[in-house]
């Protein structure tokens, strides 16, 4: 390190800062982890005056020569910043690492009140295997990004999209993925704007050929959201979703509009909307209730990983073929199954009660009595 700092009404500044195989580890004493073991080589300059936004004239580069974060190997990249009169001019940022690419450049406002100019950034990855390692997730896939960013620093508008493809996670895939997203006044109370998604082939919990999703977002706090889920199945049943959800600090609350699910014996329709809550670690269902023909599915109650416990769930006369479209392998199943269960006690020590019925039961086509 070396440089010179003048103080003074505007402080002005020349610094240089040159790292050489700098491991993370080592910076931080606590919580080590071994994803996080780096070699750094890092070259930065910073001259300029002033650390007021209003009055700085500023100019940065860096220079990152080949490095080492955890799996990404042969990090390199440099860029350059210049920040004069309350405006951020981005003039180069290229980083590469691998089959990952990021690039950025443009121009922002910093405070003025009409500001003019955009950043726009880009980023490619051939591979995202390394980078959810390094989060320490297992999976691969391809990634690209395009966005752009304008308006004042505490106020952004945001624009933008994102494809994956052959996209895999911990045992959950989809085949090809795509997110946009056109937001306003990020950072201020007044956000708001528009997020769309898509996604073909998705392998998860169930199996769904299809997913569109719609999220109106508003407000910071709380932060408003609309969401309009819908889905296809294998069997190209359709199924849809409309719920809003209200963000605040240490809870959120879930009012369920619309669950609309087309099952081979038929449509499953909630007659009544639903709330949830999630208040710090417990959650509370407020009698959602699933109908399709004289077969229900109704769920009460509070559970939570602390305290008391009271949930209560009944199923009448589920068809189990109705899982078909949802489970990949599903077995030669038949039949109705009736149940109810309740949860008591404490999250330490829960007191379960149930009862199962078998209506017609047949596996592999041989017929069980319950």
């Amino acid at each position: 390190f070396q440089g010179g700092f003048t103080l003074g009404q505007v402080p002005a500044y020349d610094l240089a800062l040159k790292v050489r195989n700098l491991d993370v580890q080592k910076v931080r004493a606590e919580n080590r982890d071994s994803k996080l073991a780096a070699a750094l080589n890092l070259d930065l300059w910073v001259k300029g005056r002033g650390t007021n936004l209003q009055i700085m004239d500023t100019t940065a580069r860096f220079n990152l020569l080949p490095s080492r974060v955890g799996p990404v190997a042969a990090v390199e990249g440099k860029g350059a910043a210049v920040l004069r009169d309350g405006r951020l001019n981005l003039q180069e940022v290229k980083l590469f690492a691998g089959d990952t690419t990021l690039s950025a450049h443009g121009q922002i406002g910093a405070i003025e009140q009409a500001p003019q100019g955009k950043i726009l950034y880009s980023l490619r990855s051939k591979n995202i295997a390394p980078w959810l390692e390094l989060a320490d997730l297992k999976g691969n896939g391809r990634l690209n990004i395009d966005g752009t960013a304008s308006g004042r620093f505490e106020a952004l508008n945001v624009e933008g999209k994102a494809n994956v493809a052959d996209f895999q996670l911990s045992g959950y895939s989809l085949q090809r993925g795509a997110v946009s997203w056109t937001l306003a006044q990020v950072g201020s109370p007044q956000l708001r704007g528009n997020i769309k998604a898509s996604a073909n082939d998705v392998n998860a919990a169930i199996r769904l050929k299809t997913v569109d999703a719609n999220v109106a977002v508003q407000g910071l706090e709380p932060i408003e959201v609309d969401a309009n889920v819908s889905a296809q199945d294998q069997e190209k049943q359709g199924h849809r979703l409309k719920a809003h959800l209200q963000y605040l600090p240490e809870r959120l609350n879930v009012l369920l509009q619309e669950l609309a699910l087309q099952l081979p014996n038929g449509a499953w329709r909630m007659p009544q909307q639903a709330r949830l809550i999630a208040h710090g670690k417990t959650i509370t269902v407020d009698d959602l209730l699933l109908q399709s023909g004289a077969q229900n599915i109704r769920a009460k109650g509070s559970v939570g990983s602390q305290g008391s416990q009271d949930f209560h769930v009944e199923v009448n006369r589920f068809s189990l073929e109705d899982l078909r479209p949802f489970i990949q392998n599903f077995p030669d199943i038949s039949g109705r199954v009736s149940a109810e269960a309740r949860l008591g006690g404490t999250a330490a020590s829960p007191v379960i009660e149930s009862t199962v019925n078998a209506d017609g039961l047949k596996i592999a086509g041989q017929p069980y009595a319950g």
